[in-house]
């Protein structure tokens, strides 16, 4: 009877502790699901957290620039202004805070998800775009594409994906990010702070201000009054 009732009593302990060990890997199972979990939502905040960081570096940097565009002209009578917009680079001149630094010229390219910065010094006789003395990356995640707001009839506006006006510089620049697979990550729409060419009041030509009727006729299609971020010209293609 006593070796029975030890045989029973053995039994009952082996029975707990496969219990306890099922028990025990059913909380491991849950605590390593937790953890993994948790690592899935970190690793999606802290890629989320660096598209917010890259879009805003990337958007102050060229509002930056854009907002100091200067309205200087080629050489040479009836030259146009130094700007060109294309809807993947852009060019202009900017003056600097300093009175005896040289003016110079900006160019940005945009090829695949790198958008680059080209600068260089630019002589009052310049005819044609120098070669620049430096260029760095802005960024290197996104699709960056032009887009440029002119004068329409009355106090509208028109939104062009290029800027063919040579005696006319745009009222303002907007700027899209896309991700690589087409998908928009932001715009900003930057104001060109220009408010009359440098010689207007010494009888100069005022480009800015020019009558609608020499105004030579638009190539571009203009935005979709629906779409008013612009972005399906871009989806669509």
């Amino acid at each position: 009877m006593r070796r029975r009732s030890t045989s029973g009593r053995e039994g009952f302990i082996l029975a707990e502790a496969l219990v306890s060990m099922a028990i025990s890997a059913f909380v491991l199972i849950a605590l390593m699901s937790l953890v993994s979990m948790v690592t899935r939502a970190s690793t999606r905040l802290s890629a989320a957290n660096l598209e917010v960081e890259t879009q805003t570096r990337t958007f102050a940097t060229l509002s930056h620039d854009l907002e100091a565009i200067a309205p200087l002209r080629w050489a040479g009578p009836g030259a146009g202004f130094i700007f060109r917009g294309r809807p993947d680079s852009l060019i202009f001149a900017r003056q600097p805070s300093s009175p005896a630094e040289p003016n110079e010229f900006v160019r940005l390219t945009s090829t695949g998800t790198a958008l680059s910065e080209e600068r260089g010094p630019l002589p009052p006789d310049a005819t044609a775009l120098p070669i620049a003395a430096s260029a760095t990356q802005v960024q290197k995640r996104y699709v960056a594409r032009f887009a440029y707001f002119g004068r329409g009839d009355g106090a509208t506006e028109v939104l062009l994906d290029r800027w063919e006006r040579a005696d006319e510089m745009p009222v303002a620049i907007r700027v899209s990010l896309f991700t690589a697979n087409g998908s928009p990550a932001g715009a900003l729409r930057i104001p060109i702070r220009i408010t009359g060419e440098i010689g207007c009041a010494i009888g100069g030509t005022c480009g800015n201000q020019q009558d609608d009727a020499d105004r030579p006729a638009d190539t571009e299609q203009t935005a979709d009054p629906e779409d008013t971020r612009g972005w399906l010209r871009y989806l669509s293609r």
